[in-house]
């Protein structure tokens, strides 16, 4: 299927885990969260990891 980008992905909704995984990392780049993309070649997967780091000293 390949990788499509986010604006392709919104306009047919079909798309594999790659191209959701960069929608979703688009997205929370943009309200500036700590994300990453994490990708398995052995079991060709992409998957979101997100910093949910809480300051304890507030």
């Amino acid at each position: 299927m390949g990788v499509y980008a986010p604006v392709e992905f919104v306009s047919n909704l079909r798309a594999d885990c790659d191209t959701r995984t960069v929608m979703i990392y688009t997205l929370l780049s943009r309200f500036n969260y700590d994300v990453a993309i994490l990708n398995s070649e052995k079991y060709r997967h992409s998957v979101l990891g997100l910093n949910n780091y809480i300051n304890r000293n507030v």
